[in-house]
């Protein structure tokens, strides 16, 4: 498989920003609440479809090294130390919020909207509250199951920091 050029790492920095720029100006959460009829399923989906963008092309690229003489598999194989001691020890050390955590003031204000099914504040369209927002959506008030669901987003992060 040969390299990519500078030309299509131009196109993606350059449909990267239309989607954050559509994203931040409203565009893409205005036209998906008028197919889902939720804000907090349309603040989701619009606040992480860069990310799926991302994972979906990671996915093809590392689909597409299998098919060459690169198998990701069997370099994850050699690296499986090392990857269930990032597990392990972020488990251990950040394992322990599952039970220390409670629906407070702050939450419920961000969560009015979507129990509401009104228009968020602007200051609520950034990304910091799209677990948050996921989790109340598919869990409900459920602290528990946020909790688990930000440990696996924590250690999804550490596990794509060590790959990089």
């Amino acid at each position: 498989m040969k390299s990519p050029t500078i030309i299509v790492y131009l196109t993606g920095i350059i449909f990267s920003a239309l989607i954050i720029y559509a994203s931040f100006s409203g565009y893409v959460h205005r036209y998906i609440i008028t197919i889902v009829h939720s804000i907090g399923w349309a603040y989701i989906i619009d606040q992480s479809l860069l990310l799926m963008l991302s994972l979906l092309l990671l996915l093809y690229v590392l689909w597409k090294k299998k098919a060459g003489n690169y198998n990701v598999f069997q370099r994850i194989k050699q690296h499986s130390l090392p990857l269930l001691l990032l597990i392990a020890t972020t488990i251990i050390a950040h394992g322990k919020i599952i039970d220390y955590y409670f629906y407070a003031e702050d939450s419920l204000y961000l969560l009015n909207p979507v129990r509401n099914n009104v228009e968020f504040a602007p200051i609520l369209t950034g990304y910091p509250f799209l677990p948050f927002i996921f989790s109340a959506v598919v869990f409900g008030r459920n602290a528990y199951a946020f909790n688990l669901f930000s440990l696996f987003l924590f250690t999804g992060a550490v596990l794509s920091v060590y790959f990089l």
